[in-house]
């Protein structure tokens, strides 16, 4: 019997030793499982909030210390109202509402800096990248931002390595210009290299280098109206120049026009009024291809070659080109006169007949207050000569007078012309 209990009794003891090391063998098992949960599900979910959040959230705390750092670095007051951060698709800080200038003149919708972590907490601090979004200028403060590039580099505080621009908009009154994207390129030691902008659809592209306190200028156009109310349309335009803060001088100005070719010089200044100055050769357009672009009624075919100096002059840039002032020299090649028969109305003595063609028209245009007046006009063509002067008022009246002589077989007949009515309706008499 004793035995008997002595054996009950290690058993109850094994039974127990072993649910005892179970016990102890499960509480790790069962921390470890709460702690993978911790790890693996709550804390990602909870970082991807916290990341979530931090987008939206206006961190305006960090405005104080970066309004300070920005004044210093450009020499003028900045005032942020708006600070958010990001982490992707990569760490920056996004500005919004950003004004500068003791008097908030400019005023900028964001800014947006990637900064380069490892220089947060030393004095001369480094930003990989700056992109400048919604940033107005006028002729009052274009200056401005060279002056702020110049002043950081001689601070010394923040040192840029790339700064881009989105939607740049120059203010002119009367013309509604077209916003900008561009960037600036910054030589090691923060100066100014160049500064490049084109157009939304890469169809002009503008570039400025600093030279001796002066900028080089660069255009570069394709299928390109100027933003000045003109009609003209350049297949393709080059220009190269010099400018300041009064005027730009181009030296060089190039491209294609209506199927031909031109170049050309000029200078444009808006230190008091604004005035274009100049003069182009222009070689191998279209006549037709340049009327139909101008919206005229005259109808004439032929390859048209011009040598001519112009003169614009206006209180504003939006009606500089309304009343130019041009005097021209120009040939006609291988063309017609729509809807008049110059030969057969000496012969019959109507107004109207089918085509007058020709093998030049050569001659000389004054333009002046909206008058065309064209002189010394010749007309050759197998067989028949013409000469006169011709005036074309500025709502589209004709008067002239034409000489002309016709050689027929045995004979050379001549005879005049007063010319009257409009354009596109001219009738002989």
């Amino acid at each position: 019997e004793a035995e008997r209990i002595a054996r009950r009794e290690q058993e109850k003891a094994e039974r127990k030793a072993r649910r005892e090391a179970e016990r102890k063998a499960a509480k790790p098992g069962k921390w470890a499982g709460t702690a993978a949960r911790v790890l693996f599900v709550y804390l990602p979910l909870a970082l991807v909030a916290l990341v979530g959040i931090v987008h939206f959230i206006n961190l305006r705390i960090l405005a104080e210390p970066i309004e300070k750092l920005a004044s210093d670095t450009i020499g003028e007051p900045v005032t942020i109202k708006q600070v958010h951060f990001s982490l992707f698709p990569q760490p920056r800080l996004t500005l919004g509402d950003v004004a500068v200038g003791a008097d908030a003149g400019i005023k900028v919708v964001s800014i947006r800096i990637s900064p380069d972590a490892s220089t947060l907490f030393e004095e001369a601090k480094i930003v990989k990248s700056l992109e400048i979004e919604q940033l107005p200028l006028d002729a009052a403060n274009l200056d401005r931002p060279m002056q702020w590039i110049s002043t950081s580099a001689s601070a010394g505080k923040l040192k840029i390595q790339q700064i881009s621009l989105k939607n740049i908009a120059f203010k002119i009154p009367g013309l509604d210009l077209a916003p900008l994207d561009g960037r600036i390129d910054l030589s090691p030691a923060g100066d100014l290299r160049t500064i490049e902008l084109s157009s939304a659809d890469h169809s002009s592209t503008l570039r400025l280098s600093p030279q001796n306190g002066t900028y080089q200028v660069s255009l570069h156009a394709i299928d390109w109206q100027p933003p000045l109310g003109t009609r003209l349309q350049f297949g393709e335009l080059s220009a190269n120049g010099l400018a300041d803060k009064h005027q730009v001088r181009f030296s060089r100005i190039h491209g294609r026009i209506y199927g031909g070719t031109f170049k050309a010089q000029g200078v444009i200044n808006w230190s008091k009024q604004v005035s274009a100055d100049g003069n182009f050769e222009l070689e191998n357009a279209s006549l037709p291809l340049a009327l139909s672009s101008m919206e005229s009624k005259a109808s004439l075919d032929g390859t048209l070659d011009a040598s001519a100096t112009f003169s614009c002059r206006s209180g504003e840039a939006s009606t500089l080109v309304e009343a130019p002032q041009l005097s021209a020299s120009f040939t006609l090649r291988n063309g017609k006169i729509n809807g008049i028969d110059l030969a057969q109305s000496i012969l019959a003595g109507g107004s109207r007949g089918n085509d007058t063609p020709f093998d030049k028209i050569t001659g000389n245009l004054q333009l002046k207050n909206g008058l065309y007046q064209y002189r010394d006009l010749t007309l050759d063509a197998p067989h028949f000569h013409a000469s006169g002067n011709l005036d074309i008022q500025q709502n589209q009246d004709i008067s002239g007078r034409i000489n002309a002589e016709l050689a027929v077989p045995s004979r050379r007949i001549h005879t005049h012309f007063d010319l009257s009515g409009e354009v596109g309706g001219v009738t002989l008499e």
